[in-house]
């Protein structure tokens, strides 16, 4: 059978159809919808229309499949949304860079082969496959050079670069961060009721959290005593010293939780003394009264006090995110976190907790003439910290989208 295809921009068209689609009550209501079927939506709502213009009839109809299309920058530019039709396939071309359709075309039962493969998208008609150092185009088989491609991608990347700015004015982004201090000093700690109150007063939901053993928001339990910088900096005669400091305490809550070693003994603490402990941290970590302790030395520094003390242990790195803290703690896994500011330096904490907020909101979209609208969800997450000062027992909380330039921890663990 003959195809049909037609290539469709904002015009007199468009506002034809939109008027045909609107007064045959074929347009998806607006209510709740996922973003995993609203382009089937558009694409069953537009075909819809077609149908009815061409006096085409079916039984039924369905979303047999939905294609990403991909730039050169494996950005997603647009949909290809496939539609069977009595076992006939039809499909459609959403760009999502303009909010168009590019094309449609009916009857081409051959298109799942034709996009059988990752494809990449630079415009109307012009689809490619990756081919080693070239891209092969689909319907033509010629094959142009990465930079032909790029050039020629120019204007669907700029269409996109200009969606997401429009978007990022619209939509509420991920992140609810406390007011920021001036970035000159150690500013971006906060206790737990500033925490809540500036997230209930935002219209956020306290929705998740967990802590270790013996530490909760507010303080620590009383046979759990952390300690801060100026005590082993009075006995030691030390300074720069939380990098050895947030290690002697996070084998304070291993000596807390009474780990025994290889021999069956406890023996977290050396000489079952945070001073002795941290003294041997310091020689591990070859720390510096000027310059501190340089994050390097933090792997080999835990490995080997560990196995000196008789212990296996379990060690993960470059834990950045939200999601990575919150496993470490439940899987009773205290981390060892730097904190960075660009202008002023770091700073060593152990992080022994994490509370989550939660706001729910209604957000509009549309593509062409459709509208609907998407149940959201943005979050405001916060580690509870043992700050290595004088409130390291207390309510102390760091808030992963705010005041720190970089949060990243390494998780450590001991067993027998």
């Amino acid at each position: 059978m003959k195809k049909y295809r037609k290539k469709l921009f904002i015009s007199l068209f468009f506002v034809i159809t939109s008027y045909l689609l609107c007064n045959s009550r074929i347009i998806a209501e607006e209510r709740p919808i996922s973003f995993d079927n609203i382009y089937g939506e558009i694409a069953i709502n537009f075909f819809k229309m077609q149908y009815k213009n061409r006096n085409i009839n079916y039984t039924e109809l369905k979303v047999e499949s939905i294609k990403n299309m991909y730039n050169d920058l494996n950005e997603i530019v647009g949909e290809i949304v496939i539609i069977n039709r009595d076992n006939n396939k039809d499909y459609v071309v959403l760009n999502n860079a303009t909010n168009q359709i590019d094309e449609f075309t009916f009857n081409s039962n051959d298109v799942d082969i034709k996009f059988d493969k990752k494809i990449y998208y630079s415009g109307i008609l012009n689809y490619y496959e990756k081919n080693g150092a070239t891209y092969k185009h689909i319907e033509t088989g010629n094959n142009i050079s990465i930079k032909d491609y790029k050039k020629q991608s120019q204007s669907i990347n700029n269409d996109l670069s200009n969606q997401k700015k429009k978007l990022s004015k619209k939509i509420l982004c991920d992140g609810n961060p406390l007011p920021n201090p001036n970035k000159n000093g150690w500013n971006g700690f906060y206790s737990w009721s500033e925490v809540y109150d500036f997230n209930e007063n935002n219209n956020y939901e306290n929705c998740e959290w967990g802590y270790l053993w013996g530490t909760s928001f507010f303080n620590t339990f009383d046979d759990l005593t952390f300690y801060n910088q100026d005590t082993f900096n009075n006995r030691f005669n030390t300074r720069n010293s939380c990098g050895p400091t947030a290690l002697t305490n996070m084998f304070i809550w291993f000596q807390f939780m009474e780990y025994e070693n290889k021999d069956g003994s406890v023996n977290a603490l050396l000489n079952d003394s945070p001073f002795d402990t941290f003294e041997e941290f310091r020689n591990l970590l070859h720390h510096n009264n000027n310059t501190g302790t340089s994050r390097t030395e933090y792997e080999h520094a835990l490995k080997d006090y560990a196995i000196d003390q008789g212990y296996n242990y379990v060690y993960k790195d470059n834990i950045d995110k939200y999601e990575e803290f919150k496993e470490c703690i439940d899987d009773d896994m205290p981390v060892l976190t730097s904190l960075s500011l660009e202008d002023w330096g770091g700073h060593a904490v152990l992080t022994v907790g994490y509370e989550k907020f939660d706001y729910e909101y209604e957000k509009k979209n549309s593509f062409l003439w459709w509208k609907w609208t998407t149940i959201e969800h943005k979050y405001s997450k916060y580690l509870r910290v043992v700050d290595g000062w004088d409130t390291s027992n207390s309510d102390r909380f760091i808030d992963m989208s705010g005041y720190w330039d970089t949060v990243i921890g390494r998780g450590f663990s001991i067993n027998d």
